[in-house]
């Protein structure tokens, strides 16, 4: 497993985790919304596979 499919992980799990504070804690829909949103989008992204994360990744 490639460090950039394991952050893609970490990113969503906690976006969706920030979403559920938001929505509970916060009563702020809105932004737990977005994290949902964001979460979602890291997750689907894992679904292209370990290559079409690296290919996606930007060589620093």
């Amino acid at each position: 497993m490639s460090a950039h499919y394991r952050l893609y992980q970490v990113l969503g799990l906690s976006a969706l985790l920030f979403a559920v504070y938001y929505w509970w804690l916060d009563d702020s829909p809105l932004i737990a919304a977005g994290w949902t949103v964001l979460g979602l989008w890291y997750l689907y992204a894992l679904k292209g596979g370990v290559d079409q994360i690296d290919d996606d990744a930007v060589d620093t």
